[in-house]
């Protein structure tokens, strides 16, 4: 019995998160769809601008961190595993550096307009 609540409880939990999933970002969208399209442009343009700088990140990656030791070959690690481990991480940092660089510009303008 207790194997059977926890199985179907599992089944209904992953339904209700995808339920969920999608009305939090459905919702939205047909909202901006409705009372002003020319808003999802924005998002577009930023939704590209980081499928651009994971490309870049991917073809920056090498994936050369792999090796076929025991626990690679444990848990099924593959090169092309490291290789996007690797882009994410490119990514992080270079999302970061563009972070900072943004914060430290608007503060000297900042103290350049005073």
């Amino acid at each position: 019995m207790a194997e059977f609540i926890a199985h179907w409880g599992n089944i209904l939990g992953y339904i209700l998160f995808v339920v969920a999933f999608v009305l939090a970002v459905g919702m939205p969208l047909f909202t901006a769809l409705t009372q002003n399209p020319k808003s999802l442009v924005q998002g577009g343009i930023a939704i590209g601008a980081l499928l651009l700088v994971f490309a870049i990140s991917y073809v920056l990656a090498d994936g050369s961190d792999y090796n076929t030791n025991k626990v690679s070959i444990k848990f099924g690690f593959t090169e092309s595993g490291y290789r996007m481990v690797s882009a994410l991480m490119i990514m992080t940092y270079a999302l970061f550096f563009v972070a900072v660089a943004g914060v430290a510009i608007g503060l000297v303008k900042n103290l350049l307009k005073k």
